[in-house]
């Protein structure tokens, strides 16, 4: 525990993995868990990261009601100046970053991102757990 890896995934932009040491020791004892931390486990079945994670940024917009992506990138930089969590900068329950060709990656967002950006909308409380 005394020695930190940095682990750096070439495939999409460096990204910054933050666990506590009750998730690593889940992590650890649990197999295939490990990998899933990193970042270097499989997928495994891509209908269920469609499934997870069926909407654009555009898309994002339109549920909410916005004319463009633009005023759901505003939410997310206010979540971001907000709460000091960046949800664009990891892969996590609101969003993932995919690989789509050689260079480019695509950001897809989860129905948990919607209902979140619905409530910074309405300056509603929100929480978010990454």
């Amino acid at each position: 525990m005394a020695r930190t890896y940095n682990l750096v995934r070439c495939d999409i932009p460096r990204k910054r993995v933050e666990v506590d040491f009750e998730t690593l020791e889940h992590a650890v004892t649990v197999d295939g868990e490990l990998g899933k931390i990193y970042g270097f486990a499989t997928v495994g079945d891509a209908t269920k990261v469609n499934a997870q994670f069926p909407f654009s940024l555009t898309q994002v917009a339109e549920l909410l009601g916005f004319l463009s992506w633009h005023s759901a990138n505003q939410l997310l930089d206010r979540v971001k100046r907000e709460s000091g969590k960046d949800i664009k900068s990891t892969d996590n329950k609101y969003h993932i970053n995919i690989k789509a060709g050689v260079v480019m990656t695509t950001h897809k967002y989860s129905q948990e991102c919607v209902d979140l950006l619905e409530k910074v909308k309405n300056s509603q409380e929100y929480e978010i757990n990454l």
